[in-house]
């Protein structure tokens, strides 16, 4: 009995930890997608860059650190783009992940 759970523990910890570390970035990937969308909001309504990257960090929270913001405001179309890159630590290792929110300027 000892033997077989020897064998079978090691695996079961591994699987256990990549469900954790898959539910940490799939958490992540939508707290940083809501944030590029508040961002676009937020610039939509002709807010600066500055503000509209301090938003974004807010939105995101403690699960990811955000490394790049680029909203460029409204555009000749008519509306607001903002791209979000940030990196999520997940159990074992680090993953960067970007997201693009685009609102229809005021």
């Amino acid at each position: 009995m000892a033997v077989e759970a020897a064998i079978i523990f090691p695996a079961l910890v591994l699987i256990i930890l990549m469900l954790v570390g898959f539910g940490l970035v799939l958490n992540a990937y939508q707290s940083i997608t809501h944030a590029a969308h508040e961002g676009a909001r937020y610039a939509s309504l002709g807010i600066s860059a500055p503000d509209v990257r301090n938003r974004v960090e807010d939105t995101v929270g403690p699960l990811a650190t955000v490394t790049s913001v680029e909203s460029p405001g409204c555009d000749e179309s008519g509306s607001a783009k903002v791209d979000v890159t940030a990196t999520v630590t997940a159990v074992v290792f680090d993953m960067a992940i970007s997201s693009e929110g685009v609102e229809k300027c005021a």
